[in-house]
């Protein structure tokens, strides 16, 4: 019987190595590179912060396996302080892509047609209310800092007036912001932000997206005439104006 005090050190030191290890459940998990981008900056996946976020409120919010169609989730928790915003929403469509897109690069990606944005906020009815766009409310800001959540400064412009979202543009303009900004684009909460960035960081802050009447955000143009001469292929022809749009480039 000697070896059970031996045996039982093994077990505790196993329990503790494994409470030490944070395990995200749901479908957090990227279907390719495409997201390598997001990752590669945040140190996690899209879904993974958007999960993060949510549990604030939610505990028992797990991101399910998106829908086909857009949105692929929805704010549809009781407490809905967390998701009530335009930043939940991008989130939310950067893990479509991250679970459903199989392509790496620069290749395809999944945007949202008008009114996409409204019904994530309020599925079968009004949950939201008063949605936050383009920022969040004070308390949830400090809550996110304290479970020290990125959330990159990007995320709160990419938002369309009529509900609309684009990948590509978010994308890149997230890409643009992270070389101006040496990486350093973590402006929400104070103890994120480096001190030690080198003299090429800038402190540029660009002009917000606007809609157009053809509801393309400025400088350019994600609808049937993409630019970089690409074509979209509508699946489902769930493209256009749909609440329900799916789209890719190719």
């Amino acid at each position: 019987m000697s070896w059970l005090p031996w045996r039982s050190g093994l077990v505790l030191a196993v329990s503790t190595s494994l409470a030490l290890v944070t395990v995200y459940a749901g479908n957090t998990t990227c279907l390719s590179g495409q997201l390598d981008w997001y990752t590669d900056a945040v140190g996690e996946s899209p879904c993974i912060t958007y999960q993060r976020m949510r549990q604030i409120c939610d505990n028992n919010y797990e991101v399910p396996s998106f829908r086909p169609t857009t949105p692929g989730d929805n704010c549809d928790s009781q407490v809905v302080d967390c998701c009530c915003n335009s930043m939940a929403f991008t989130l939310s469509m950067l893990c479509m892509n991250c679970q459903q897109d199989a392509s790496d690069g620069d290749v395809t990606g999944i945007d949202a047609g008008n009114g996409s944005y409204s019904m994530y906020l309020s599925p079968g009815g009004v949950f939201c209310g008063q949605a936050s766009n383009g920022t969040l409310p004070a308390d949830i800001t400090t809550a996110i800092c304290n479970s020290n959540i990125k959330l990159d400064s990007w995320l709160n412009r990419s938002f369309w007036s009529n509900g609309a979202w684009y990948y590509d543009w978010t994308r890149e303009y997230a890409v643009e912001q992270q070389a101006i900004n040496n990486n350093n684009t973590w402006t929400m909460c104070g103890n994120q932000v480096s001190t030690t960035s080198t003299s090429s960081a800038s402190t540029y802050n660009p002009t917000a997206p606007t809609t157009p009447s053809n509801s393309t955000p400025s400088g350019s143009t994600p609808s049937s005439s993409p630019s970089r001469n690409h074509r979209r292929r509508c699946w489902r022809n769930c493209c256009g104006d749909s609440f329900n749009s799916r789209c890719v480039v190719v």
